[in-house]
This record gives C-alpha cells, sequence and structure tokens, in this order.
C-alpha cells in the first residue's frame, strides 16, 4: 500500500503465542521514518527488503520481572495498521538461517568480525568487547560510525556536531 494511502498515524502491536506484549502508535517514534532513512542513506545503500530498526514500545520480555525470552516453537506476530500482520516462529538456535548466505552474496558489510581480524588483531576493544569499527563519510558532513560486534552488525551511528 503506499504510503499516501495510509492513515497518518500507525498502531504496532506485537503478540507472543497469542498474548498481547506491545501495543503503541507511530506518535510515539523518536525519530521519524523519513529521517531515518535519509541518516541511514547517507552511510550505506538501502536495498528492498532491509528491515530498519527504529526501536520498539513498552513491552518487552526483558523489561517484565521476572525476565521472559523468547524460546524456540514461540509464535511472535506483528501487526501494523491497514498493513497487516508479520507472524514468525522462533526457531531452534541450531537451525540453519537461510538468510544469512542470502545477505553475504549482496551486503558490502561483513555477517562477522571473523574476516576483519586474525585473532583479534585490528579490532577495536571497547568495555572489554572485540568491536570492528570503521568511520566514513563525507569530509563536510556528519561523521557515519559503523560499529560490528560478534556476528551482530550493530547498527549505523551517524554523530551531529
Amino acid at each position: 500500500m503506499p504510503a499516501s494511502k495510509l492513515p497518518k498515524t500507525l498502531r504496532v502491536q506485537t503478540k507472543v503465542n497469542g498474548e498481547k506484549r506491545q501495543d503503541s502508535t507511530t506518535d510515539d517514534v523518536i525519530f521519524s521514518i523519513p529521517f531515518l532513512v535519509k541518516t541511514l542513506s547517507a552511510g550505506q545503500t538501502l536495498q528492498p527488503g532491509d528491515v530498519l530498526a527504529t526501536g520498539t514500545p513498552a513491552g518487552v520480555g526483558f523489561g517484565q520481572k521476572p525476565p521472559v525470552f523468547l524460546k524456540p516453537g514461540d509464535v511472535v506476530e506483528v501487526s501494523v495498521t491497514s498493513l497487516g500482520t508479520l507472524k514468525n516462529t522462533i526457531a531452534d538456535p541450531s537451525a540453519i538461517n537461510q538468510t544469512v548466505s542470502r545477505i553475504q552474496r549482496h551486503s558490502h558489510i561483513p555477517i562477522s568480525n571473523l574476516d576483519k581480524s586474525c585473532g583479534g588483531v585490528g579490532l577495536t576493544s571497547i568495555n572489554s568487547k572485540q568491536l570492528y569499527y570503521r568511520h566514513a563519510g563525507v569530509p563536510n558532513g556528519n561523521p557515519i560510525i559503523f560499529i560490528q560486534y560478534a556476528n551482530i552488525f550493530l547498527g549505523v551511528f551517524v554523530l551531529f556536531s
């Protein structure tokens, strides 16, 4: 559906195994979607299917007392007004992730620190964590920093002076 046909405010709801965990609207996001797209586009080429992490409303399992974590077999449903519902079943940690090989074929961002170091040489240590770090950007623009920890790409951070 084109953005012009969507309501100004969208409701986002998350259910785990049918139990509502999150319920919020896009009025609560800190940065607008156009701002996020502009910022991320300054440091990398966005591709169809890319997911932009915008944060999360209250209700995540980690914030519960005691914390509740997803486990294999759990069904997570995320619904967005006028767009529909995305439903995923949590896989066993030993399951093969088909997405990783697809991303490796099409992305210039490494999936792992292993190809960036030899025994950790060349990685930056922050709070005793070994990180791959790259600083990029245009000479007169805001600096862009890529940080990757272990096998997880944490994100693109744009620093404003």
